[in-house]
């Protein structure tokens, strides 16, 4: 038996940059003056403090996202397992339980006439 496969299986790189973009929570002001270039700070020291946050952010916002993508797909892969599982039981008992039940009976009965 196949299995069948995924119709659309998401990549990291494309889904995180289009939730961080589409999201309610923005980057900071700061974060995005750094991202689009726009920030002159003056000093070397600012800019090293507006980097170091940046990337702070962006690593904190990365990892959030991920982890909520990964966590939407494995209950997407779950439900899917779980359905396909109960599919196959029923399937199964379907067609086994009657031949099951019969088997018993007849079984039982052919004891009792014996006796």
């Amino acid at each position: 038996m196949a299995a069948k496969q995924p119709a659309s299986i998401p990549i990291l790189t494309d889904a995180i940059p289009e939730r961080i973009g589409g999201d309610d929570s923005p980057l900071s002001p700061l974060a995005t003056e750094a991202v689009l270039g726009a920030a002159d700070s003056g000093t070397q020291e600012s800019s090293a403090a507006d980097a170091e946050t940046l990337i702070v952010e962006l690593q904190t916002r990365i990892a959030a996202e991920a982890y909520e993508l990964t966590d939407e797909i494995v209950r997407e892969a779950l439900a899917e397992i779980e359905a396909r599982l109960h599919r196959q039981i029923s399937s199964r008992l379907r067609r086994e339980l009657p031949e099951l039940i019969d088997s018993l009976l007849r079984e039982r009965l052919e004891l009792d006439r014996g006796e």
